[in-house]
């Protein structure tokens, strides 16, 4: 079982690496994030491999008895894992993302301040625009994932103590109708 996940975290790693090194080159637009949610879902379909890796831990309990010695080493690899799984893919595209922001804001932050504070319909326009869209760009993401693939992270998050806990229900509902 072991090496199974192992052989699988090295191909991860290898994709992981590739996609830090792909978002190096990575143009990213400030208004258009939703084309880089690709990055998000090869994050999230590597990151439910480590979830099932952590599941699967379970096959080491098969000595009836629920210890915390029998997960542990699933823990010591898969947390760390994650760790990487999400970070180091996702790393250079936030950075990205986070820098251009930043540039639009000074930019938008600058236009606010060069223009005329009258109360004319064409200044109220302008001014207002602006503000919107500072707005809009203060609350801009800047993960290269939308809340549908950040929701999915937390449910894979559950899946590993779920399949553990289903696993301990079965072992003392068995030792007690076998005893019993």
């Amino acid at each position: 079982m072991w090496l199974t996940i192992a052989v699988t975290l090295f191909f991860v790693f290898n994709d992981d690496v590739l996609l830090y090194q792909y978002g190096k080159s990575v143009r990213v637009n400030i208004y258009d994030l939703d084309r880089l949610n690709g990055f998000g879902r090869a994050v999230l379909s590597q990151f439910l491999m480590v979830a099932g890796a952590l599941a699967m831990s379970i096959l080491q309990s098969l000595d009836r008895e629920f210890q915390w010695v029998n997960y542990a080493n699933g823990l010591y690899v898969g947390i760390p894992a994650a760790i990487i799984v999400v970070i180091l893919p996702t790393w250079t595209i936030r950075k990205n993302i986070r820098t251009e922001k930043a540039q639009a804001l000074s930019a938008i932050n600058t236009e606010i301040q060069l223009t005329s504070t009258e109360l004319d319909n064409d200044s109220l326009v302008r001014l207002n625009g602006l503000l919107a869209r500072r707005d809009q760009l203060q609350h801009t993401r800047t993960w290269p994932m939308d809340i549908s693939i950040f929701s999915r992270f937390l449910f894979y998050i559950f899946i590993p103590p779920l399949a553990w806990l289903g696993a301990a229900f079965v072992e003392v509902m068995l030792d007690s109708f076998l005893v019993g």
